[in-house]
Parts: structure tokens; sequence; C-alpha cells
């Protein structure tokens, strides 16, 4: 028996509903997913540096963090040396110890970086942008304990680029599946322009400067040129979300935008490679216009 209008309808309303529910429960897991692929690239670049993964993990469940080392500014140096003497010795040159108080700097007027302890989260002038703290102030770390969180802020600043080398190789991977889809016949430019990486700074700023052992034509070097500006557009937005504490700052939409659009530039210079070959396989053939 034929559905009715009615019915025809009502499923597709149901149909519609079921895909919502798939696409944001396939997007839930996806997250899962890069912050677990994020979370092993960190722990393989703290392999790489030598880093003691089970005393760091044993200092992260007695510290807390907040903001960056590297973007902590004039005064981060302090922030360590208070934190290590206090663990150490029980004293340390700050006002208080992490018993009563959290370590950090501050941006605030013209000042970066300025030294500022407070309570979590940051005084009501300025904005942290390095903190160390402790979870627990009330409970007595033990001499291990001491030890293994006094590691990991020594350390701290291999750690932290562990992390970055991660989170930009997730980045770089993201923006390439989504705005390169996959292009067997650009790959003789690509083995061309990989030869050509001992010369690549020479190549995009002095197109007059070649090695001696590779000639690229002008369409390679504005390849060359949409690459570096790629790179360094994604490393910009990385810094920019690490700026912001992990959320989208407007510098940090500038900088996702700026990176989509050289993503793009790249497209458009395949999309060129490949209608030469075109060209070239079938006489006669007009190609149409690139991105």
């Amino acid at each position: 028996m034929a559905e009715s209008l009615v019915q025809l309808i009502a499923r597709e309303a149901d149909v519609r509903q079921r895909i919502k529910d798939h696409e944001e429960a396939a997007k839930k897991e996806r997250i899962q997913l890069d912050a677990a692929l994020n979370a092993v690239r960190h722990s393989i670049g703290c392999a790489k540096a030598g880093l003691d993964l089970t005393r760091i993990d044993r200092a992260l469940s007695i510290l807390k963090l907040g903001g960056s080392y590297v973007n902590g500014g004039v005064d981060r140096g302090s922030v360590i040396r208070d934190a290590v003497d206090w663990l150490a010795t029980g004293k340390c040159a700050a006002y208080r110890g992490l018993d009563g108080a959290d370590f950090g700097t501050k941006n605030y007027d013209r000042w970066r970086g300025q030294r500022s302890d407070h309570e979590w989260g940051g005084p009501s002038h300025g904005s942290i942008c390095f903190q160390i703290g402790l979870k627990d102030r009330q409970r007595a770390l033990s001499e291990d304990e001491r030890a293994d969180a006094i590691y990991f802020l020594l350390n701290i600043e291999s750690w932290e680029h562990a992390r970055r080398t991660g989170a930009r190789m997730s980045t770089a991977r993201n923006f390439a599946v989504a705005t390169t889809p996959h292009r067997p016949r650009a790959a003789p430019l690509s083995a061309r322009i990989a030869g050509a990486t001992p010369g690549l700074a020479e190549v995009a700023s002095e197109p007059g400067k070649t090695p001696d052992r590779l000639q690229l034509t002008a369409r390679e070097y504005k390849l060359i040129r949409d690459v570096r500006t790629f790179n360094d557009a994604t490393s910009e937005l990385l810094q920019a979300v690490i700026r912001s504490g992990g959320k989208w700052s407007t510098n940090a939409l500038r900088a996702n935008l700026a990176a989509v659009r050289a993503a793009q530039a790249i497209w458009a210079d395949g999309l060129e490679e490949e209608a030469d070959n075109t060209a070239a396989d079938l006489p006669g053939y007009q190609p149409r216009e690139t991105l």
C-alpha cells in the first residue's frame, strides 16, 4: 500500500532528524579522537625529547597550569624559580608559597608578562598569561611528589614545545584534508620542489638565485611562496589560539581565514598544473578557470 503524503513528510522529517543526530554524534567523536591524537603526538614528542612521561604525569596530578610558559613574558622565569624553591625547601622569594597563592604573570597596559601572584584565575586588572598552582593546597606533598613537580617545571619549555608540535601537525592535517583532495598528477611537481628544499628560502625570496641542480619555472616559484605562506598562517593560527587560552578570539579567526586563503592558493596552483598536464595529453583542451 502506497504511503500517504502525510506519512511521506513525516518519514522525511524522521530521516532528517536521524541524519542530524548522526552528524552531531560524529562531530563529538571526531573532537574526542582529535584530542586523543594530540595527546599521543604530545607523548611522542616528549619521548623524543627524552622526557620522563611517568614523572610528568605524576607532576600534573598535583599541579594546575594556566596559559603558556612560552608566552609568559619577561617574569616567567621567576615563576618557575620561586615554585621550584618552594617545592624543594618550603621557602621562596615570593611573599607567599604555593600553599597560599598561585604564581603567575599577566599582561596589563604596556606591561607584558608582569609577575602577578593571586588566587586562580588572576587579578582584577590585566589578564593572566602564565600561572602555576597546586590542585590541593591543604594536602601535604610527599618528597617524591615534590621531586616530580620540580622535574616537570624544569622541563616545562620542552614539554610545551612537544605539545605545540603535536597541535601544529593536527592543524596542518585538518587543512590538508579539508582543502586538498588527492591529486596524483601533481606528484612530479611536488618531487621537484622537494628536491629544492636546501635552497627553499633563497628560491622563494630571490627567484634569480636558483640551486645549480634545479631550474624552477615561475609557476613553481609561486607554489613555493604559497606553501610558505600557508605554513606561516597555520603557525600564526596556532599561536593565536594558544594566546587566547584555546578559545576563538578575533585574532584567531583572522588567522584561520588567512590559512584557508593560503590553502586555496595552493589548491589553485594544483589546478593549473593539472590543466597543463591535461592540455599536453589532449590537444585542443581548454582549461577551466581556477579559483
